[in-house]
């Protein structure tokens, strides 16, 4: 195995381990749009009921309990935004690393490329010089 080889194979786990990165950060921010649609929903539910329950008239402490929940809900809506800006990032910095790591695979497969292709340059001209040898040797004992 040539040390390109090795280093091919080499950036090819690098490149595995960053698609699967990827990957995870995609679904990791895809999950948190999902909590964000379901908080966002239950929001929207709790205002109607709230509303509902305002004009059929209901307590204080019933109101200032809707309140401190839908601060709770908006509270949850902060996090999960931060958290939503976070998993873009990293979802960005993994597209960037998977880029880099397939640039640097393909630079690796190039040159492992032209290893082998001189390597086989090399073994023609040997099998020619061989070749020819022989020929000499053939026709050298020809003239004997």
């Amino acid at each position: 195995m040539s040390r390109w080889s090795a280093l091919v194979q080499q950036a090819q786990s690098r490149v595995d381990r960053c698609r699967a990165e990827s990957n995870a950060a995609r679904a990791n921010a895809a999950a948190l749009a999902a909590s964000r649609a379901r908080v966002d929903a239950m929001v929207v539910d709790y205002q109607a009921q709230l509303a509902q329950a305002r004009r059929q008239g209901h307590t204080m402490r019933e109101d200032a309990n809707a309140r401190r929940f839908l601060d709770q809900l908006a509270t949850l809506q902060g996090r999960i935004g931060v958290e939503q800006q976070h998993a873009g990032q990293r979802c960005a910095a993994a597209a960037d690393a998977l880029v880099q790591a397939a640039s640097r695979l393909q630079k690796f497969q190039h040159l492992a490329e032209q290893e082998a292709q001189a390597a086989h340059a090399l073994r023609i001209r040997q099998e020619q010089k061989r070749d020819d040898e022989w020929a000499l040797v053939a026709y050298q004992w020809s003239e004997r």
